[in-house]
């Protein structure tokens, strides 16, 4: 079983985005899109984990959907699996984003965190935008999911916090990963 489970780079992507999104289901098209898979390798993918039980298949209007199958034995292994590598993930994310120049804050919430906050990183400091946008978009592939960042000057976020902004309050009251504050309130 093991060998089925983790046999091509294109399965452990498959395992990966269902583990991580394991309360939705997702058609071919979609899935092929958003984990850059062509449609024959997928197919065959999705197959071999519905025959082993690790998705469950099921068709609706014309469009073959696949959602994780809970009752899958190795479910819970296969998580904490996942969730170790995507903590390996975070810690490659922070390198990336802590060799800007100019950052002051760094805050990895949303995805990163499990809530929704509107924003995954927050980062404060004078930083070239275009530079960011690249650097995001790169680490989004890794994720299988578009990472949302926001960028304030110094100025900005002083601004908000002293007009106690509900945007940032909310990052701030649910338990964010700060990364870097060398922010002077």
């Amino acid at each position: 079983m093991l060998e089925q489970l983790f046999g091509s780079s294109s399965r452990a992507k498959i395992i990966k985005f269902f583990c991580t999104h394991d309360n939705e289901t997702a058609y071919v098209r979609e899935l092929s899109r958003s984990l850059d898979i062509k449609l024959n390798a997928l197919s065959r993918e999705l197959d071999n984990l519905t025959r082993i039980g690790f998705l469950e298949a099921y068709s609706e209007k014309g469009k073959k959907y696949y959602r994780i199958d809970k009752t899958f034995p190795l479910l819970s292994d296969l998580k904490s699996l996942i969730i170790k590598s995507i903590v390996l993930l975070e810690r490659a994310v922070i390198k990336d984003l802590n060799s800007l120049k100019g950052v002051q804050v760094l805050i990895l919430t949303g995805l990163f965190c499990g809530e929704d906050t509107g924003t995954d990183i927050l980062l404060v400091g004078n930083i070239n935008r275009l530079r960011i946008q690249k650097l995001i978009k790169s680490l989004s592939r890794s994720f299988y999911q578009n990472l949302r960042f926001t960028l304030f000057t110094p100025q900005e976020y002083r601004y908000r916090l002293e007009v106690t902004d509900k945007f940032i309050y909310n990052i701030l009251n649910l338990s964010p990963i700060v990364i870097l504050n060398k922010f002077k309130q």
